[in-house]
């Protein structure tokens, strides 16, 4: 899938170009979407999960023990998500995953003319908010906008919203944590 002596970034692009292609090969938008989205959990379980990163990242474990990971952690995702993410670690490149993520969304935004905005929420978003999100991000960006949504009450209110790779947070625990913060320096 990818050259050993390319650069990171060039492997990255290779990777992202084999997603994009295998998951927009029947010419559907929610398919890239869904492989995009897809391969988004893989990485926010990755992310969460210290024993699965050292597990995948190590020379020391066989492949085999890494083969049980990967399946465990592409359990029920789309063939091409799995693939991509199976060839990345197999390959030693499981540190381009976020590069690869960003690069995907590049090839999304230019071919399909779409972004997607990651939207975390304490509760379900109503359909005038999702309209506003979508408004704006076609003014700003230029682009149609397709939400991809989560529920986390831990976030207390407000949204978070993240858009090829830029974030913007308005959660409540954000700004009581903001707020501690300047109480502590006074």
């Amino acid at each position: 899938m990818t050259n050993r002596h390319s650069t990171p970034q060039a492997r990255a692009e290779v990777y992202a170009k084999v997603l994009f292609d295998s998951s927009n090969s029947a010419g559907s938008v929610d398919a890239v979407v869904n492989s995009r989205n897809e391969f988004l959990e893989i990485i926010n379980t990755l992310s969460n999960n210290v024993d699965a990163r050292s597990i995948l990242a190590s020379n020391d474990v066989e492949f085999e023990t890494k083969k049980k990971l990967i399946s465990i952690i592409c359990e029920g995702k789309s063939e091409a998500a799995s693939a991509v993410f199976s060839s990345a670690v197999e390959l030693g490149d499981s540190g381009l995953l976020k590069v690869v993520l960003r690069k995907l969304e590049d090839l999304i935004s230019e071919d399909l003319k779409v972004c997607i905005v990651d939207v975390t929420s304490a509760v379900e978003l109503d359909d005038h908010l999702r309209e506003l999100i979508k408004d704006k991000a076609k003014r700003e960006l230029g682009l149609d906008a397709i939400l991809y949504e989560k529920v986390d009450p831990e976030i207390l209110g407000g949204v978070i919203m993240s858009v090829n790779g830029k974030c913007i947070d308005a959660s409540m625990i954000t700004q009581l944590n903001r707020a501690r913060s300047v109480l502590k320096a006074s």
